[in-house]
C-alpha cells in the first residue's frame, strides 16, 4: 500500500508559528503542545527545529514574546540584515509541571 498525496506537504514548524503569532494562542492549541513537549525534551519535537535549542537538558520555562521585523537601512554600517522590536508577550511563562 503506498499513500498518495492530495495537496502540499505540511509547513515547517516556524511558518506554522508565523501564523500562529497572527492570533491568540488561545486559538492554536497545538503550539502550547509543543512548547509542553520540548519542555519534557521529545526528541521527535526537537528535530523539527534547524537545530535543538536545548541539547544538553531541556528548559525549565518556556515563553513566547512577539517580535515586529523591520530591514536595516541601506548604507548603515550594520551587517545585519534587519532589526527586531519587542511587541508583546504571546504566551506566558510555562513550566513542566503546569496544568493546562
Amino acid at each position: 500500500y503506498q499513500r498518495t498525496s492530495t495537496g502540499p506537504p505540511p509547513a515547517p514548524a516556524d511558518w506554522q508559528m508565523w501564523f500562529a503569532a497572527l492570533g491568540s494562542y488561545n486559538y492554536n492549541p497545538w503550539i502550547i503542545h509543543l512548547a509542553y513537549q520540548l519542555l519534557s525534551n521529545s526528541t521527535d519535537v526537537a528535530d523539527l527545529m534547524h537545530r535543538n535549542p536545548f541539547p544538553d537538558k531541556p528548559p525549565r520555562f518556556i515563553r513566547a514574546v512577539k517580535y515586529r521585523y523591520h530591514y536595516t537601512k541601506f548604507g548603515t554600517k550594520s551587517r545585519d540584515w534587519w532589526t527586531r522590536d519587542s511587541q508583546e508577550e504571546y504566551f506566558p511563562p510555562l513550566a513542566s509541571t503546569n496544568r493546562l
